[in-house]
């Protein structure tokens, strides 16, 4: 019995010390010589040997298109911070920006949504807010001497009004492809 299991243990087990199997087998390299310049290959034949399988330029458009996967992702979990959804494979440049929040803080939405029409909604606002406001001032300037809290009050509105008539502007060229001068 311990005959049968000590040759079950040999056949598995390499040997130790120094009665040591004989060392693993040598593998060598068969290579065939390189035809003649100019002289016509096999179609058939693929040389790979020592070529990476893959092209280079190939493995570096394969990179690139996972660093923008990783910079849309990391966009849109920022976005997402400030409420704003973002689809993958859109860039900043296909979302529209909405007008500023009473912080100052920018927003943006994707165009055709249900937030892009509220931003619609608060850009017709302001600029009705400022009609109003100017047909207050021209009603004030054609009234009485004004005090100098009425003067103030009213050139302090007048500039908010001016302030946000100019970023509704901004706004809508941005939409029409209109750059800065």
């Amino acid at each position: 019995m311990r005959t049968l299991l000590a040759a079950l243990l040999a056949l598995f087990l390499p040997a130790r010390g120094k009665r040591r199997a004989t060392s693993a087998p040598v593998v060598r390299r068969v290579t065939r010589p390189l035809p003649a310049p100019g002289a016509p290959r096999p179609a058939d034949a693929i040389e790979a040997d020592g070529l990476p399988l893959v092209r280079p330029y190939l493995v570096a458009f394969e990179r690139q298109r996972e660093r923008e996967r990783q910079r849309d992702r990391r966009t849109a979990a920022a976005l997402a911070t400030m409420g704003v959804d973002f689809l993958g494979g859109l860039g900043m440049t296909d979302l529209r920006r909405m007008p500023l929040s009473a912080d100052g803080r920018t927003g943006f939405c994707q165009p055709g949504g249900v937030v892009a029409a509220m931003s619609d909604a608060i850009e017709n606002d302001l600029i009705e807010s400022g009609a109003v406001v100017l047909g207050l001032v021209r009603a004030m300037l054609d009234g009485p001497q004004l005090t100098a809290d009425e003067a103030w009050f009213m050139l302090h509105r007048t500039a908010e009004c001016l302030t946000d008539a100019l970023n509704v502007a901004e706004l809508r060229g941005e939409r029409l492809g209109v750059a800065d001068d």
